[in-house]
């Protein structure tokens, strides 16, 4: 009865985005024999609102959309990273000026993994959108060879965005996010460690894994490395936390198996390089979160506001079929009610930012949560479904609070 029930409401959300994305009249492909375009610049020209954009594998240069589409990138689609010898520069994969109440989807891609010039970063770049943005699947880990003759500080910048959601995103190096608010789920990101430029006496830069400025990003799940520094002849390179935050709003969830580590190496305080590092920024995190600092610094330092409990949070997982749905509260026996809609931007309320669509809202699940804390729900997969889905769960108990959203592309 429950599984019925599960896949009639998705059936519903199915038929709902089927009936407000009448636009998407056309899906594009990139690559290959009987291509429409073998590359992105002319596809994203050609595709209007709500069209997808498929492409097959192949190594592809960045394009600019101020559209909403769907980029889709299959098994093998990889974004250019590495700038030819005496050639142009890499051209990034940018969406700018996504207007408010559009949406952008990602799904798939990773960097080309080797090249014969400078690697050359932000490889995707989010810039200037009052539209919603969700990423999923997205490997954007550079991989530096020592006789590339550059690297990139940087791999993902999100600028001046209203709403991005990043689920099962790797990004190295450094994801930068300025002026916006994001979540992360199950994210891995890392940042660049210092080394020495063969033939020279110099060493390259180090930086975060994510660095923050008058951003809100809320963070479940994920792992994170700063960059390690190194000490040279001349100079120094300085070690970096997992999280730098400037005028920003910091909130972490998880359990033990969430992890952000500093950097080794030389530090900017002689203790050591702290885990987190605020500076007129706030912190939520859970108690389970490790937090693993370098020498003898804090875990987190800096920050104006640290507020460390115990936290509902949500996990949406890929599985045979369909979905697996994990809502964890802070106690067994409390209430869970699972919710899902189009993506939207976050509002306040009194119970937590909702990111939800009330729109197109829907109730998936609701019961009482197991002697862990935990409710657990299989959702299958609706056929014909396509397009971005966001999750979040009421945990009800001696207080209520809204989950971290989760987004999911279709």
């Amino acid at each position: 009865m429950r599984r019925e029930l599960f896949a009639m409401t998705l059936g519903a959300v199915a038929m709902f985005v089927s009936t407000a994305t009448l636009a998407a009249q056309r899906t594009w492909t990139v690559g290959g024999a009987g291509a429409d375009f073998q590359k992105l610049a002319p596809a994203f020209a050609a595709a209007k609102d709500g069209d997808t954009v498929r492409v097959r594998a192949g190594v592809y240069d960045g394009a600019i959309t101020s559209k909403a589409l769907r980029l889709i990138g299959e098994a093998g689609a990889q974004l250019r990273a590495w700038r030819l010898l005496l050639g142009p520069p890499v051209q990034p994969l940018v969406v700018r000026g996504l207007a408010a109440g559009k949406r952008f989807e990602l799904s798939g891609f990773s960097l080309e993994p080797k090249g014969v010039g400078p690697l050359e970063g932000p490889f995707v770049s989010f810039e200037d959108c009052k539209g919603s943005i969700v990423v999923e699947g997205t490997d954007l880990t550079a991989t530096f060879a020592p006789n590339s003759g550059g690297f990139t500080l940087q791999a993902f910048t999100i600028r001046d965005c209203a709403s991005v959601s990043l689920t099962r995103v790797a990004c190295h190096p450094e994801l930068s996010v300025e002026r916006s608010t994001v979540t992360l789920s199950e994210c891995s990101l890392s940042g660049a460690s210092s080394f020495k430029i063969p033939f020279t006496s110099s060493l390259t830069g180090s930086g975060p894994a994510l660095r923050l400025g008058n951003a809100t990003a809320i963070v479940t799940d994920a792992t994170a490395t700063g960059g390690s520094g190194l000490q040279g002849i001349l100079s120094s390179a300085l070690a970096y936390p997992a999280v730098q935050a400037t005028s920003s709003q910091v909130v972490l969830l998880g359990d033990s198996s969430s992890m952000f580590r500093a950097g080794s190496g030389p530090g900017r305080d002689p203790s050591g390089t702290p885990a987190l590092l605020g500076t007129g920024s706030n912190l939520l995190i859970d108690t389970r979160i490790q937090l693993v600092p370098s020498g003898r610094a804090a875990g987190a330092q800096g920050f104006v506001r640290v507020d460390s409990r115990r936290r509902a949070r949500l996990a949406v997982r890929r599985a045979p079929g369909g979905l697996r749905v994990e809502t964890e509260a802070v106690a067994s026996g409390n209430l869970a009610a699972l919710f899902v809609s189009r993506s939207s931007g976050p509002s306040s309320t009194a119970l937590g930012q909702l990111w939800l669509d009330p729109a197109s809202l829907l109730l998936v699940d609701a019961g009482t949560t197991d002697a862990r804390g935990k409710r657990v729900v299989s959702l299958p997969a609706p056929a014909g479904l396509s397009g971005a889905l966001v999750f979040q769960s009421l945990s009800v108990g001696t207080f209520a609070e809204l989950t971290n959203p989760v987004g999911v592309v279709f």
